[in-house]
């Protein structure tokens, strides 16, 4: 269950790209969150990225749900969501 908005991961893109698709129980794409929604960051590396969507800052309207994420196109070290 998610238990806070903000999302924060520990990327390496630095020879490609990053993305972040938010997915459902059902592990299936929620709408606003979903790879042609994310904002895709290239050639990074961050300790504390805070992915984005086009229409969405953060998770907060998905607050309490349970949810899946699916990064896409770089390392991912770590992640966390907090409040």
């Amino acid at each position: 269950m998610l238990e806070g908005p903000v999302l924060l991961a520990n990327v390496d893109a630095r020879h490609g790209e990053i993305a972040v698709e938010v997915l459902d129980s059902e592990r299936e794409v929620i709408l606003g969150y979903g790879a042609k929604d994310a904002i895709v960051y290239s050639r990074i590396d961050d300790l504390r990225l805070r992915p984005r969507w086009m229409t969405n800052r953060d998770l907060s309207e998905l607050v309490g749900r349970t949810v899946s994420l699916r990064f896409t196109l770089a390392d991912v070290y770590a992640f966390q969501v907090t409040r």
